[in-house]
């Protein structure tokens, strides 16, 4: 009876799919990069363990100069292994390579890093045997500072592969290059309105995305690309890092037409299909999504008008939730200067953009009529 059971609780656990849902990346702390003082003479990164959701740092004073950290792995299990390197000043420019080896000294995987002052990359395989493999990181052109991260939370992914969220409220995944879609659907009641958003998993990569929103007025409001242009331009003038841009879309849609966020309402079979991918540079990395499912959504009047009481038309209006900056509303003012919408009642950016200036707005709707003056 012992035997039957555990036989049955073994096939249980085999059978039973995996949910995206469960997966996770390493919760850290991380490792911090080193510093940018002085080197010694003969100073070399220090080669040690690289174990399960661990990490660890180290720098690179010559061009040419590589270190190897040992890694333990388990038969059939997935590992991604993010790098992130810093320069040693601001116009400065390097170029890596990072590679993993199996126990045989085989190259089971390898990808190229390099750009300037900031850059990263991130590398996945499946170990195909248990046994001690090795990472190899080399710093090809230039020299560099890095955090290396080791996840062992997700899954392998293929594209055919479509992720059932059901009613889950959160879902952590991970693109391996630009442009590849992971497919999800995700279940409720007929009619009820979804806000589904998405942005990297690293704190950096979400700050730097809100804090654009401030950092300079919309000069598109209307489309992703040149959102997304924008940002690695402005991270590029302003040696900073650009983080990968994730967008959210449906089925059928370019992804060029996908948004950070979306919002649409179940359809008569209760289940909803959707996409999530990545678009800009660079090309790898991971995300999070947020599902709110339970927003107070009301219909919303916007009046706009300037200081003399005459109506702006042809303005596109952007309504972002806060904290995360995700895109709940647009719309563009007819010629009486309104524009409907509906919008959920909780505290958002209003971001107001025309042909001649561009404005940002705080403010918490839930009233039915919203009167600007601009």
């Amino acid at each position: 009876m012992r035997v039957r059971s555990l036989a049955l609780c073994l096939l249980t656990a085999c059978s039973a799919p995996r949910n995206q849902a469960f997966e996770h990346p390493n919760p850290g702390p991380y490792a911090t990069p080193p510093g940018i003082h002085a080197a010694e003479d003969g100073e070399r990164p220090l080669a040690r363990p690289l174990g399960p959701s661990g990490s660890l740092a180290g720098r690179f004073v010559q061009a040419g100069q590589s270190v190897q950290y040992p890694m333990q792995a388990v038969r059939n299990r997935h590992i991604l292994v993010e790098c992130e390197a810093w320069g040693y000043g601001r116009g400065s420019q390097s170029k890596g390579r990072m590679r993993v080896l199996d126990p045989h000294r085989k190259v089971v995987a390898e990808v190229l890093l390099g750009g300037p002052s900031l850059h990263q990359a991130m590398l996945s395989f499946v170990a195909e045997e248990r046994g001690d493999y090795t990472l190899e990181l080399k710093a090809t052109e230039g020299t560099f500072r890095y955090v290396l991260i080791r996840h062992d939370g997700y899954d392998a992914i293929t594209p055919e592969h479509v992720r059932n969220l059901d009613r889950a409220l959160s879902a952590h995944g991970w693109l391996p290059a630009f442009e590849y879609r992971q497919a999800y659907t995700v279940r409720g009641h007929p009619g009820q309105r979804i806000l589904v958003h998405a942005e990297p998993t690293h704190e950096r990569g979400r700050e730097f995305k809100r804090k654009w929103w401030f950092r300079r007025p919309l000069s598109a409001a209307h489309t992703p690309t040149a959102l997304v242009e924008s940002v690695v331009a402005t991270s590029r003038t302003r040696g900073e890092k650009a983080y990968p841009f994730f967008v959210v879309g449906l089925p059928g849609e370019a992804i060029q037409e996908g948004e950070h966020s979306r919002v649409f309402v179940l359809p008569e079979s209760g289940i909803q299909s959707f996409w999530v991918s990545q678009h800009g540079t660079p090309e790898a990395g991971l995300f999070d999504l947020s599902i709110e499912r339970d927003l107070d959504w009301r219909p919303l009047q916007l009046h706009l008008a300037d200081r003399n009481d005459q109506p702006l038309d042809d303005v596109s209006v952007v309504f972002l939730q806060e904290p995360q900056m995700a895109r709940i509303g647009q719309a563009v003012t007819d010629r009486n200067g309104r524009a409907a919408l509906i919008l959920p009642n909780a505290p958002c950016t209003l971001v107001l953009h025309s042909k001649l200036k561009s404005r940002i707005i705080r403010l918490r709707t839930g009233q039915e009529n919203l009167y600007c003056v601009w």
